[in-house]
């Protein structure tokens, strides 16, 4: 019974984090959990990370993050790749947004409204508050074919994440081989 109830608690909370009418409050609860978390100076940083991603992990699109961050390259590596790729980027992806989270220092957060920019397109658009500086960060959602929102690319400053990775790979790529770049992001 118990499980039965944990798997409905959970479908529930899925449902209504990626829907559009629910998805504002959402990322600002989700926010202001990470937030806690990173004050919880006895937690150590190695649990830290989990417990975020344990938060937010169904959130972004690892593998539409794969492809873009690739562009037409991504079509023309096999199978065996494109799971290297996606195995190995999306551990770069996740270590490089905690690393940007671990510099956190009681900020402030504060959200603005979504911004349709497309009919399956959004953006939440946000900005971190310090004592001296604040800091844009808009976070990037479509809607995937399960109608679902979510995160395929996040701005840090008003740059680009996946953009500025696809212009490293694409530039790596032009004297090396796919074998070469996972291999280098393994490092």
């Amino acid at each position: 019974m118990i499980k039965v109830i944990i798997v409905m608690l959970v479908f529930s909370f899925n449902v209504f984090a990626l829907e559009k009418s629910n998805l504002q409050s959402f990322m600002e609860e989700k926010i202001n959990l990470i937030t806690k978390i990173l004050r919880d100076k006895t937690i150590s940083i190695e649990k830290q990370d989990k417990e975020i991603f344990s938060h937010i992990n169904h959130l972004f699109d690892f593998n539409i993050m794969s492809k873009i961050s690739l562009s037409k390259k991504y079509k023309s590596l096999s199978k065996k790749e494109k799971q290297d790729f996606h195995d190995i980027f999306k551990e770069k992806l996740k270590t490089s947004y905690l690393d940007k989270l671990h510099l956190y220092s009681n900020e402030k957060t504060i959200f603005e409204k979504f911004k349709q920019i497309k009919k399956n397109r959004i953006i939440l658009k946000t900005k971190l508050l310090g004592a001296t500086a604040s800091f844009n960060i808009n976070y990037k959602f479509y809607k995937n074919k399960k109608q679902d929102w979510l995160i395929y690319d996040i701005e840090l400053l008003g740059i680009s994440v996946l953009q500025t990775y696809r212009k490293q790979f694409k530039e790596y790529l032009y004297d090396h081989s796919i074998s070469e770049l996972i291999n280098t992001l393994r490092k």
